[in-house]
């Protein structure tokens, strides 16, 4: 190659001068190569430095500059690179210079991993780092000099370039050349204007006041003295430290196996319930799956060397003849333990998926904290339990023992039970709100950080004083709906991202004309600035359940992108004119001005759709609420004209639905939710009105950008699930005498909605919960990548479709409107569509992040949901709550709990071969809750207990899989918990210093029949234990540092500390009781 830079479109320069350069790689299993490569020297190689006034020609796209706004230029040489690389990705470090001779380095001796993060980094405009061609640069190459070593030639590369660089700025900023000590890149008296430091000095003079930075440093220099040390052990031992753990194959056998067909490609999956024993693999196409088994006690079990974490690419041996891991599971192979699945065994590992971990450190049996001083080698318990134990070195090991950090690993060698690592960062005490909630989504992946002040700057200013406007030369390139036509929204309460509005009216021929207005989000978001290089890499908003993330930054999501009334904003709208049996006759899309004229919440909608008076309506709407006292005429008018609108709104929407259900659309939990950040319990109008007409705008979107570009569109596609998916479902509908056909989907859609029970509605609710458990996930997809009848939406019903309608909240959304407008004719639109290779890999983004702030979601519910039982006394009637079950396993059942939305899993059976007997019935969950508690009651065997193994108690599963059978003594009293029983479980939380809290379900009483109303009894559902748990947090937030001021007044002393103290805890109760009195005004008790 005549060059290695990065920046693939870099302009072809004269070439002056022509030399050789010498380059060592190191290959898969240790192989080096030497590699002979000619290097053309110029004079006009680009500094990529702003501060440049020699005209040094720009960086070309893709490859970043350096800012002038900076103390100074750091240029790391190849060893403080490859060894502290970390260091340098901190947004804190800034300026960082690397040269290519580092990176040629990194790609030689750091791996691909490695490399693969400097050339992300590279890429990227909002890290402030450089890459310097330094090898083509005439003035900063030098020949090799006879006996002088790799090492040494590079690190006089790395002086030349650092020497050239301050002397080509004019010396306008401090160049710093860091280095580990290992190499001596210049003479002391021969700085050349070139600061040249160690690692350590380095961080200790230019963030010594950061702790992050610091702590990054101390923790990778103790990885690597560790590591070290290890290393000089093992060479010192020889063999003999070597375990009986075989190695894997070498990258030559396994692309040899894999292409002759004896070694099968896929992705591990780890049981998140049996981590330790299960795994399955998917094979690649996603056809076939193998299965992989270990016993805890099998010594072979870590032959594979599972890696911690999520999926990852494997090569497998099919073991049809040489059985599983070893000796216990080949034993469990020949007793037809493995069930129907194939298995085999890990020879090699094609892909790894390391990440960033939570950890803690357990606590000592006695309690005590592990000692501090020098740097000590732990053990750090994983917050996923399907990652083993991560040996780190650290000398904040009695700091570390109360808190939850994030770990890193490093290597993991095969004679090791554990892998490597190194400590990164604090997260802070175990148990807290704040704690527990970044955990969950580090563990998710979803780390988010602040909007930088130069991803900021792209926006408009906004003040109070100089509020945003129109520009009149931008009205004038787009239809101007102002004045004609009544827009107006309709969302959750508390929504303030109002990204959709609606408009519908009657035309003059008797249709009716519908537009969808969506926000214009790409009129400030440019493609490839910096604010869409952000939203590209979240990909989408988070939601929690106190909280949210956005994608975009909150002038953008909160105010200029949002579509309130009474304000103009920017939107893109599709307006249809249909007959009045909603047939399409014309549609019309394009930019658009609009004016909301209602911002109405889904109660409100739902209240002037059924009718109600003006009188009691109208106070409710803020925007016609001051006309009551002004001009009641005009009021009637724009009240009448609302009400017509919402009618008609609702009148198409229905028709709409009914015709594509007709065509086989579900209703089914997850398929496409339409959620904002509201009340949990809210997300949808109950009609599902909003969600119908947005799901007809992103239809009918996506046929206008596939016809236009049927090789680089973004669309959404759900695949149809594969038919024995539904076993389950089918059984658990003959077990209540319904039927389930599930050839297509209209034949599901029908069939679900014929399995009503009137005596029971969460059988149906069930059942389409266990529907949805059968389907398979939607996907973003590039048009491009797939075949055209591969496009369809399973779940919809619908032959093509896309995501147009939240582009505040969703960068799929972004993309399409870019797609929508290039077809309209919009050049820079045009110039913004990615590619199709480029398009599916964001595609593929998109969907990881779709589903893991999913799962973040839910994990954040259930977080809430054990500090809310958590609080509560074990006697508290909260706990005992009505259960249905909906899963039978072969020693415990699935239940749904309505009232808080758990699942979770009823133990019938320990492994120490103990059974539960539940006692006879109770009537109804009232009768148990007025019961005495279990350490008051009789012991006459009426409450729930456990029997011995050997008692002759017994769990079986019907051969149907419909219901267990649990047989209670030597008379064999047999009670049978079949599929929708309804049950009474005490709910508790089990503690967990390393994992976390996890809800915990047992088993308190079976009912005869079900509970009516029992749901709803009390409150306390899903939007209540936020609140609560919100509540209770802020006050012992609050407690704690009252509690803090107090220490210090007694640690300091001296009577006005304690006046200080004393006012403080004032003020405390002072807020405190208004805090109350506030909530008490809230719920009507005032």
């Amino acid at each position: 190659m005549a060059s290695a830079s990065l920046c693939a479109d870099a302009p072809v320069l004269m070439a002056t001068q022509r030399a050789n350069k010498h380059i060592l790689l190191r290959l898969d299993r240790g192989r080096r190569v030497r590699l002979v490569r000619e290097v053309y020297l110029r004079s006009d190689v680009p500094c990529c430095s702003e501060l440049c006034r020699r005209g040094c020609q720009a960086p070309a796209d893709g490859c970043a500059s350096l800012p002038a706004a900076l103390t100074h230029y750091v240029l790391p040489d190849c060893a403080a690179a490859r060894a502290y690389w970390e260091l340098f990705e901190l947004p804190e470090v800034e300026g960082v210079l690397l040269t290519l001779t580092s990176l040629h380095h990194i790609q030689g001796a750091g791996g691909r991993r490695l490399y693969n993060r400097v050339k992300s980094q590279l890429r990227d405009p909002r890290q402030s780092t450089a890459l310097f061609d330094n090898e083509f640069q005439a003035e900063c190459w030098r020949d090799r000099r006879p006996g002088e070593s790799e090492d040494q030639h590079a690190a006089g590369l790395n002086w030349s370039a650092a020497r050239w660089y301050a002397q080509h700025l004019d010396y306008a900023i401090p160049i710093v050349l860091v280095t580990d000590g290992t190499v001596e890149p210049c003479q002391p008296e021969d700085k050349g204007g070139v600061d040249v430091l160690s690692v350590a000095d380095y961080v200790a003079r230019f963030h010594g006041d950061k702790p992050q930075v610091t702590q990054i440093f101390e923790s990778l220099r103790a990885s690597l003295a560790a590591a070290e040390a290890a290393s000089s052990a093992e060479g010192s031992a020889g063999e003999s430290t070597r375990g009986d753990y075989p190695e894997h194959l070498s990258a030559e056998s396994l692309k040899a196996g894999v292409k002759s067909g004896q070694f099968l490609q896929g992705c591990l999956h780890v049981s998140r319930k049996s981590g330790q024993d299960t795994a399955v693999v998917s094979l690649s196409g996603g056809a076939q799956m193998l299965e992989l088994k270990a016993s805890r006690r099998d010594p072979d079990r870590r032959a594979a060397r599972p890696e911690p974490g999520g999926a990852r690419r494997h090569r497998v041996r099919p073991a049809a003849a040489q059985g599983l891991l070893g000796p216990a599971s080949r034993r469990r192979a020949a007793d037809g333990g493995l069930g129907r699945r194939p298995h085999g065994r890990v020879v090699g590992i094609a892909q790894r998926n390391w990440r960033d971990y939570v950890c803690s450190v357990e606590p000592a049996a006695d309690g005590s904290s592990k000692d501090s001083g020098a740097s000590k080698r732990i053990l750090a318990v994983p917050w996923d339990r399907r990652v083993p134990k991560i040996r780190i070195a650290t000398s904040q090991a009695a700091a570390l023992a109360s808190q939850r950090f994030v770990v890193r690993i490093d290597a993991w060698p095969a004679d090791s039970q554990y892998p490597n690592g190194h400590f990164v960062r604090p997260l802070g005490a175990v148990g807290h709100l704040e704690t527990e909630t970044q955990a969950l989504l580090i563990e998710h992946g979803l780390a988010v950080r602040e909007f930088s002040a130069k991803q900021l700057a792209e926006l408009p200013a906004v003040t109070e004083d100089q509020p945003w406007q129109v520009d009149p030369q931008e009205v004038a390139k787009r239809r101007d709906l102002r004045q004609s036509h009544l827009v107006f929204s309709i969302d959750p309460v508390g929504c303030v991202d109002v990204d959709d509005t609606l408009s519908v009216r009657r035309l003059d021929n008797g249709n009716i004309e519908l537009g969808v207005h969506i926000a214009d989000v790409t009129h400030f978001v440019k493609a490839n600035s910096l604010c869409d290089i952000e939203a590209r890499q979240r990909c989408t908003s988070i939601y929690l359940a106190d909280r949210r993330y956005d994608m975009l930054p909150l002038l953008l999501s909160g105010n200029l992108c949002s579509l309130w009334s009474q304000v103009d904003r920017y939107a893109v709208s599709v307006i249809w004119e249909l007959t009045p049996d909603t047939e399409v006759v014309s549609v019309w899309y394009g930019r658009t001005v609009i004016r909301s004229a209602y911002k109405l919440f889904y109660e409100m909608a739902q209240r002037i759709h059924d009718g109600e008076a003006m009188e009691t309506a109208v106070p409710d709407i803020p925007e016609l609420a001051p006309l009551l006292k002004r001009d009641r005429d005009l009021l009637r008018r724009r009240f009448a004209q609302l009400r017509e609108a919402v009618s008609l709104l609702v009148g198409v929407a229905n028709t709409i639905k009914a015709r594509r259900m007709a065509c086989g659309g579900l209703e089914l939990e997850g398929v496409e939710v339409q959620a904002k950040f509201a009340d949990p319990e809210r997300t949808q109008l109950e009609d599902l009105v909003i969600a119908e007409c947005m799901i007809f705008a992103n239809h009918w979107v996506a046929r206008k950008i596939v016809a236009y570009y049927p090789s680089q569109s973004c669309l959404r596609r759900h695949p149809p699930p594969r038919q024995e998916f539904f076993d389950s479902l089918i059984r658990c509908a003959q077990a209540r005498g319904f039927t389930i056909k599930a050839d297509s989907n209209r034949q599901l859609a029908e069939s679900l909605d014929s399995c009503v029970d009137p005596a029971d509605p969460e059988v149906n609710r069930i059942l389409r919960t266990l529907a949805t458990q059968a389907m398979s996930n939607a996907l973003y997809f590039s048009t491009g990548a797939l075949p055209r009848d591969q496009f369809a939406h399973y779940g919809l019903a619908l032959d093509l479709y896309t995501h147009f309608t939240s582009p505040i909240r969703r960068y799929a959304d972004i993309l399409v409107h870019r797609c929508l407008l290039a077809a309209l004719g919009d050049s820079e639109a045009e110039d913004a569509l990615l590619p199709n290779q480029e398009l599916e890999a964001q595609c593929c983004l998109m969907n990881e992040r779709h589903r893991a702030a999913q799962h973040a979601q839910m994990a954040s519910m259930q977080l809430f949901q054990c500090l809310f039982f958590r609080a509560r006394p074990p006697t508290d009637p909260l706990r005992l709550v009505e259960a249905v079950v909906c899963q039978v396993r072969d020693s415990s059942i699935g239940v749904f709990v309505p009232r808080y939305g758990i699942k979770g899993s009823v133990r019938l059976a320990r492994s120490d071969g103990s059974v539960l007997d539940a006692g006879p019935p109770a009537r109804d969950l009232r009768s148990v809750q007025a019961a005495p508690p279990p350490a008051e009651a009789a012991p006459d065997g009426c409450g729930p207990r456990w029997i011995p193994a050997g008692s002759g108690a017994s769990v079986s599963r019907d051969p149907s899989g419909g219901s267990l059978r649990v047989s209670t003594g030597p008379e064999q009293k047999q009670q049978v918990y079949s599929l929708f029983d309804h049950l009474v479980v005490r709910v508790s939380v089990a503690e967990s210093h390393s994992h976390g809290p996890a809800l915990q379900l047992d088993l308190v009483a079976r009912l005869v029949s079900k509970d009516a109303g029992a749901a709803d009894a009390g409150g306390g559902g899903k939007a209540d234990l936020v609140r609560q748990v919100r509540e209770r947090e802020e006050q012992q937030e609050e407690e704690r540092r009252w509690d803090l001021k107090r220490r210090q007044g007694e640690e300091e002393g001296g009577q006005q500390h304690l006046l200080q103290s004393t006012g403080t805890l004032y003020h405390f109760l002072l807020d405190t009781a208004r805090r109350d009195a506030k909530r008490r005004r809230g719920s009507g008790q005032d």
